[in-house]
């Protein structure tokens, strides 16, 4: 980090691999518009399906 001068490393969202890559899981948000109805009722499905898990995945 310090070779780029950098003060923060965002690692990104998902992905158990980063662990091996020295990332620790944090919780994060992010705020998207969707213009076709049917891919926002599907994310928004696929949130209410996996978000219950996530504090148990971070916890592991």
């Amino acid at each position: 980090m310090h070779k780029h001068d950098l003060s923060r490393f965002e690692g990104g969202a998902q992905g158990e691999h980063k662990l091996s890559r020295g990332f620790l899981p944090v919780i994060t948000c992010s705020a998207h518009w969707m213009a076709d109805t049917r891919l926002t009722s599907a994310i928004r499905g696929s949130l209410n399906k996996y978000s219950p898990f996530r504090n148990d995945t971070k916890n592991d």
